[in-house]
């Protein structure tokens, strides 16, 4: 299959596993990549700096995890896949390890 071909398509469904091995799918210009499970985007790992190198008009994350278990840190990850530049969190490294995304939210909200 060419990348002609294969961007002619309206959805298409893959694995990280498999966008690590089809280097096909980095020849097409994509309209929108979701990732699912978002939670695997972290900092360097293989799987964030293959889906990083698609090119893309517009990133969607999704995840079936409570916000309330993601830490800041990791927000920021997803956000630096998202928008493809470094995202800085303005409280100290230790402060930042610690925190959770709830902890910005009281009860109600």
């Amino acid at each position: 299959m060419t990348a002609e071909v294969l961007g002619s398509f309206t959805i298409v469904l893959t694995t990280y596993e498999m966008l690590s091995q089809a280097h096909i799918l980095h020849r097409v210009p994509w309209w929108r990549v979701v990732l699912d499970e978002s939670q695997r985007v972290r900092g360097t790992n293989p799987i964030t700096q293959t889906a990083a190198q698609l090119r893309r008009t517009h990133s969607w994350l999704m995840s079936g995890t409570p916000a309330g278990n993601v830490s800041l840190r990791r927000v920021c990850f997803c956000m630096e896949w998202a928008v493809n530049t470094r995202v800085r969190v303005p409280v100290s490294r230790r402060v930042s390890q610690s925190l959770t995304w709830s902890s910005h939210f009281t009860p109600g909200d």
